[in-house]
């Protein structure tokens, strides 16, 4: 969403400020690569298996720490979701 004022002759030029709103209900879309690839893959010579499809299906809110070190916690929040947090950009645009 896009709000846009123009002011006209301020100082001698033509100003509009704008106001531009991403993801205005903060939506919050999971990454489906991070959460729910296939349980296990193989690259070259080691395996991984993908926990987070299991915490997604029985406590969704465990899905933000990375809990394979324990104690040690990792929040992966970064990798988990594939659009962007509610963000705002105010600018100026001003033309002589």
């Amino acid at each position: 969403m896009k709000i846009s004022k123009r002011l006209r002759r301020l100082a001698g030029a033509d100003v509009t400020i704008y106001l531009e709103v991403f993801n205005l209900f903060d939506q919050k879309i999971y990454s489906y690569n991070t959460v729910f690839q296939s349980a296990s893959t193989t690259t070259g010579t080691s395996s991984t298996i993908n926990r987070n499809a299991e915490k997604y299906n029985t406590d969704p809110a465990s899905l933000q720490y990375y809990d394979e070190f324990a104690p040690f916690l990792v929040d992966q929040t970064f990798a988990l979701y594939s659009n962007t947090p509610r963000t705002f950009f105010l600018g100026i645009v001003i033309n002589l």
